[in-house]
C-alpha cells in the first residue's frame, strides 16, 4: 500500500470516498526537487468534466479564495486508458525553478495548503455519478512528468 503523503491525504481521501474516482497517485509538493501538488486519478470522463466546470467556476469567480487556478488535465496511461489529473499549471512552472520552487513550496506552503482545503470542501460539494470508476486495468507504475 502507498503512503499518502500528509497535506494532500484529506483530498485524496474525499476523492477517492465518491465511489466515483479512484486516485492512482499524488504527490503534496516539494520545494526540493522541484515537485509541484498533483493527484493522477480514474474516473469515468463524465465526472472529471464535472468536477473541471466546479473548479473553473469557482477559481475564476469574484468570491474565490483560491490562490492558484486548478485544473484536470486528461492523459492515456502506460495502457493507453483515459486517466486525469488535477493539478496547477502555474505551481507546475513555478516548481522548475529552484528559487521560485523554494519560495511557492517552501515560504509559502500556507498557500498551496489553503487551496488543496478549499478543492476538498468544494469536492464535497459536487454530485457525482454514485460510484462508476472505470474498471482501468494494469496500472502498476506512473511516472507524471
Amino acid at each position: 500500500m502507498a503512503i499518502i503523503e500528509a497535506k494532500i491525504k484529506t483530498l485524496v481521501d474525499t476523492m477517492n470516498g465518491t465511489g466515483d474516482i479512484e486516485t492512482v497517485a499524488s504527490c503534496e509538493g516539494h520545494w526540493w526537487g522541484g515537485r509541484a501538488p498533483y493527484i493522477y486519478f480514474k474516473s469515468s470522463a463524465k465526472v472529471a468534466q464535472s468536477i473541471e466546470r466546479n473548479i473553473r467556476s469557482f477559481c475564476w469567480s469574484e468570491k474565490s479564495d483560491s490562490n492558484f487556478d486548478w485544473v484536470i488535465s486528461a492523459q492515456f496511461n502506460e495502457q493507453f486508458d483515459l486517466t486525469f489529473q488535477l493539478h496547477s499549471p502555474l505551481l507546475d512552472r513555478l516548481s522548475e525553478s529552484t528559487w521560485k520552487s523554494i519560495w511557492t513550496l517552501g515560504l509559502h506552503r500556507n498557500r498551496i495548503d489553503s487551496d488543496l482545503s478549499t478543492l476538498t470542501k468544494l469536492l464535497n460539494q459536487i454530485e457525482l455519478g454514485g460510484g462508476n470508476v472505470p474498471n482501468v486495468i494494469g496500472v502498476s507504475h506512473v511516472h507524471i512528468v
